[in-house]
């Protein structure tokens, strides 16, 4: 029945007059808005401790919950400043390293992002990811190019250790036959 009465000024009625003290904690329970909290809260100090207490515990949670909400839209504003900086910073030893922090960060944040904000964020990360992906691609590429240019000094030396094992006093390069046997 006290669900009815909404929050209106009968249901403050009841919680901060009523002789008895279950429908007085009955009828704060049933106050939703913070300014008539506060001012159960500031009627019931020091003459009913379990309604003063329910108000309390009330706006706490009521302030932590403004204050987490307020902590994770900082939060996301900072995380969409590093993400767009990211996106355009010149390539670093720690690039990588920095994107996974980002992702990291902005997976538990991604439901309270707006729509914008999720627009944002997920294409400056999906740059530093192609970002990441085309610098591993030029590693790859220069690591082969580092195999190919190891291997063709080595055939190189061999070459050179082949050509210093040929003793050319016992080369007859002075005559035609001597030079078609030596190729």
């Amino acid at each position: 029945s006290m669900n009815r009465l909404g929050n209106s000024p009968a249901l403050m009625e009841l919680a901060t007059h009523h002789p008895l003290a279950k429908i007085r904690v009955a009828a704060a329970q049933n106050i939703e808005d913070e300014p008539s909290l506060k001012e159960l809260l500031a009627q019931s100090r020091h003459k009913d401790k379990s309604v003063y207490r329910l108000c309390k515990e009330r706006l706490d949670r009521l302030h932590e919950s403004r204050k987490a909400e307020a902590e994770r839209k900082t939060a996301i504003a900072r995380l969409m400043d590093d993400a767009r900086d990211l996106s355009t910073a010149v390539d670093s030893p720690e690039y990588k390293a920095r994107f996974q922090v980002l992702e990291h960060h902005w997976a538990p944040l991604k439901e309270h992002a707006t729509d914008d904000q999720r627009r944002i964020i997920n294409n400056a990360l999906e740059t530093c990811a192609e970002r990441i992906d085309e610098i591993a691609r030029q590693q790859q590429s220069e690591l082969a190019d580092h195999a190919r240019e190891e291997e063709a000094r080595r055939a190189f030396h061999e070459v050179l250790e082949q050509l210093d094992a040929i003793d050319p006093a016992e080369l007859d390069l002075a005559t035609p036959g001597g030079i078609k046997a030596f190729t």
